[in-house]
């Protein structure tokens, strides 16, 4: 439900569909990445994607799990200036 209030959220700023957000969590030195992708915020019934990644140990991966991070702030950095120049 979180998702979807986030998905709403962005949806209500900038009226794109579908509405991508990413999440992560940890357990210790665990670490876990989905991607969600919601359609249809405004229907009856909408429609949420789910991606989930496999675990990555943090001892063993910091390198991977920083380039996954590195990648979703850099999307997101784009996307935010690229609205910028389009309401300009």
């Amino acid at each position: 439900m979180i998702k979807f209030s986030f998905a709403h959220l962005n949806w209500e700023n900038d009226g794109n569909e579908p509405q991508e957000i990413f999440g992560c969590y940890t357990i210790a030195d665990s670490w876990k990445f989905l991607r969600v992708e919601m359609v249809g915020i405004t229907t009856d019934i909408p429609t949420m994607r789910i991606e989930y990644s496999r675990e990555y140990v943090e001892k063993l991966e910091a390198e991977i799990i920083f380039k996954i991070l590195k990648r979703i702030v850099s999307k997101s950095v784009k996307e935010t200036i690229n609205q910028g120049e389009s309401s300009q």
